[in-house]
């Protein structure tokens, strides 16, 4: 891997280079997305999180979390030292990944009257 963990790699903050794409390979499959589930889950219903709450995801890693509260509709702001791990959780929300504003049951496509979703913001922004 080669990493010095002191920042020099990437110019960013002390030991961010160090949670890199090896670091998602090595660490993944220890994480499988049913946890995650079962996580999101929980802490919804412990806060008592209404679908319109905003969420500040403080080390939001490669957004496995982050990516399961856009897909329950909240509004989700993602902040990471790591700018590879905040590469993966904007992609890990990409727009598929959203849910669809239309699909109320009030059939697709129609205008609802209801605000689309902005997609999720990561901290910081990529330069």
């Amino acid at each position: 891997m080669g990493h010095t963990g002191d920042g020099s790699d990437s110019g960013e903050v002390p030991g961010a280079d160090l949670f890199d794409d090896d670091y998602v390979r090595l660490l993944a499959p220890f994480h499988p997305e049913g946890e995650a589930r079962r996580e999101t889950a929980a802490v919804r219903e412990l806060l008592g999180l209404a679908q319109t709450d905003r969420i500040l995801d403080l080390g939001c890693g490669w957004g496995r979390h982050l990516a399961l509260l856009v897909q329950a509709g909240h509004r989700v702001v993602g902040v990471d030292l790591s700018p590879a791990l905040l590469r993966r959780a904007r992609s890990a929300t990409a727009p598929a990944a959203r849910p669809d504003p239309s699909a109320d049951g009030e059939g697709a496509g129609r205008r609802t009257g209801r605000r689309t979703r902005a997609p999720p913001r990561c901290w910081p922004p990529p330069t």
